[in-house]
């Protein structure tokens, strides 16, 4: 009997690494099918419905860059699911790096990476959220913009497990 429950255990705890992995993966490979050989694809492109069953795990960030010169960043949206892990509905938000009772700035800290680099990233590690529950994350960064105007947006996708 308790072979059996460790056989379950660790059946549920591979399907949750699958769904991880498969969450940036197919992320990734949206953003890449977007790009067609560009730095970025254009944000204009981006359609939240055929990512729908991953939307609720991303993050969207705007970039300011107006006159060229970077001006700060702000959450245009946040997923259910993220909204539930930080505890409060952050869209329309600037990002404060500062913030520190803000549980994602873990994440955020590598938005002037992103901008600078046009490139996408990946990062993996923990921070406690608003409840004192640890949250361990896999996300990716997938920049969005053109030639003319560098970075203008910044999908972020965050898979994660609360213990």
């Amino acid at each position: 009997m308790v072979t059996g429950i460790l056989i379950n255990a660790h059946l549920c705890e591979l399907q949750d690494i699958m769904q991880e992995q498969r969450l940036i993966v197919r992320l990734q490979a949206y953003w890449e099918l977007l790009r067609k050989g560009k730095p970025q694809p254009a944000f204009a492109q981006l359609n939240s419905g055929a990512i729908s069953d991953l939307w609720p795990n991303c993050i969207l960030i705007g970039v300011d860059n107006r006159g060229g010169k970077l001006r700060g960043y702000k959450y245009e949206y946040i997923g259910e699911e993220m909204i539930k892990v930080f505890g409060h509905d952050y869209t329309g938000t600037v990002v404060d790096m500062g913030m520190k009772e803000f549980p994602g700035i873990q994440i955020a800290k590598h938005l002037p990476e992103i901008v600078a680099t046009g490139a996408a990233q990946k990062d993996e590690s923990q921070f406690n959220n608003s409840k004192g529950h640890m949250i361990k994350y896999r996300c990716c960064f997938l920049p969005f913009g053109d030639d003319k105007r560098g970075v203008t947006n910044i999908l972020i996708g965050v898979s994660h497990r609360v213990f």
